[in-house]
C-alpha cells in the first residue's frame, strides 16, 4: 500500500507540461518518452481519448530505477484510464520490493487539463 500512496502523492504534488502554444500537447516527444521508458511494464500506447474533462489527468511516465518502478514529473495530458493502468502496473511491479530506489524530483507546477475534440489537452 505504501508504494501506491507514494505514487499518488507524486502525481498530486509534482507536475510539468509542454504545449505548442495552442493548448494542445506536444504529443510526439512526450508520448514517445512515456512509452519508451515504461516498456518494462508492457503498457499499451499512450491514450489521450476522452468525452469530458474528468476523463483527463496530467500524467507522468514510469521508468525503471534499479528494481523499482518509479514515476517522473507529470508532463502530458493522458486519459484517466490509461494513467490508472500505468499506476496499477507500476504498483504491481513494486509489490515484490521492500525498498524503493526512486529518485525524488522537483517538478514544475501542475497544469490543468481538459477534453477538447475527444482528446486530453492542456487548458
Amino acid at each position: 500500500m505504501r508504494p501506491l500512496l507514494a505514487l499518488a502523492v507524486l502525481m498530486v504534488v509534482f507536475a510539468a507540461a509542454c504545449t505548442r502554444g495552442d493548448g494542445k500537447p506536444d504529443s510526439t516527444p512526450e508520448t514517445s518518452v512515456l512509452a519508451r521508458n515504461a516498456q518494462f511494464l508492457d503498457l499499451p500506447p499512450v491514450d489521450r481519448t476522452c468525452t469530458r474533462d474528468e476523463d483527463c489527468v496530467f500524467g507522468a511516465g514510469a521508468k525503471r530505477e534499479g528494481d523499482s518502478c518509479c514515476l517522473g514529473c507529470p508532463s502530458t495530458p493522458v486519459s484517466v484510464s490509461w494513467h490508472r493502468l500505468l499506476l496499477d502496473k507500476c504498483e504491481s511491479w513494486n509489490a515484490r520490493n521492500t525498498r524503493l530506489t526512486c529518485t525524488k524530483y522537483r517538478c514544475r507546477k501542475r497544469l490543468p487539463v481538459a477534453c477538447v475534440d475527444g482528446q486530453c489537452v492542456n487548458k
